[in-house]
């Protein structure tokens, strides 16, 4: 998984919306190309990647929801929800 979101994160125009192009839909599939020949995986298609993105954005939002709950909840600080993932990981 690490190795996929490095991928992703090299081709800005998937997901930075200041980028002029963002919007663009033949750069945005010439970089999801490029990213699974990058990737190297057997059987890897545009769609695949499209769909474990859009899996990731979710269980990322699902995450953030659970502790902001959590924290406006009034329950005390040690019992405050921790995702059992990391979610944000910086090198």
């Amino acid at each position: 998984m690490p190795l996929f979101i490095e991928a992703y994160q090299w081709y800005e125009c998937l997901w930075n919306s200041k980028r002029s192009d963002y919007s663009k839909s033949n750069v945005r599939e010439k970089a999801y190309t490029a990213m699974a020949t990058d990737l190297n995986l057997p059987h890897l298609t545009v769609a695949d990647i499209k769909a474990e993105m859009k899996t990731i954005r979710t269980r990322y939002g699902a995450e953030l929801t659970k502790i902001r709950n959590s924290e406006i909840s009034g329950v005390g600080a040690d019992d405050v929800y921790c995702a059992p993932i990391v979610l944000v990981q910086t090198s």
